[in-house]
């Protein structure tokens, strides 16, 4: 079997507040296998579509979204696969669905769609046998000068980072307090079910 733990958390970085991801594949049990593991950048958000009308990729593995930086890796993967309006998904395509039609290796990257759906997912992958596992680790919402320190950094050194901003910030008389609101909660779910 297989297992994947995608954990995420704000850090600050270049003296810009985002949130880091840190996503690890993990081989079970069975045979030796080759695992994927793909961080996809698609035209929607958590309130429905999201136009992307323009995707780019620079060398240093910094993603933008109609010229906005989305997505800074902290390692390049093996392939990227692309579409447009009009072209099978790369989701479907990263999972065997359906057959690749734009794939490249990691590099430079431009992306045009005029009806805003273009999309993109950076593969990495390696054999794996049992007990062993695959890492990623990207950056959401970068300023646009990140990638080169986020190559040189890690998902640990963020995650220090970030306790020891919370430490901080609790010290200096900040506090963060999260109320019972019985009311609230039982509204929502009952709009929920």
């Amino acid at each position: 079997g297989l297992e994947l733990r995608v954990v995420h958390w704000p850090i600050v970085l270049e003296g810009q507040l985002s949130w880091a991801v840190h996503a690890t594949l993990r081989v079970l049990s069975g045979p030796e296998r080759y695992v994927r593991l793909g961080l996809a950048i698609r035209p929607q958000g958590t309130e429905g579509a999201s136009p992307c009308f323009d995707l780019t990729r620079d060398r240093s593995g910094l993603w933008r979204a109609n010229g906005r930086p989305i997505l800074a890796l902290g390692e390049h993967g093996d392939e990227i696969v692309t579409a447009v309006h009009g072209e099978p998904d790369p989701w479907h395509s990263f999972r065997g669905a359906v057959e690749r039609t734009h794939c490249q290796l990691p590099g430079p990257l431009e992306l045009h769609c005029p009806s805003g759906l273009a999309s993109a997912v950076e593969i990495s992958g390696d054999f794996l046998g049992a007990g062993q596992s695959i890492t990623r680790m990207g950056v959401l919402g970068p300023g646009p000068r990140v990638g080169p320190s986020l190559v040189r950094t890690s998902g640990q050194t963020l995650w220090s980072g970030a306790t020891a901003d919370r430490r901080g910030l609790l010290s200096a008389g900040s506090e963060i307090v999260l109320e019972d609101h019985p009311g609230l909660f039982d509204a929502a779910r009952t709009r929920l079910l």
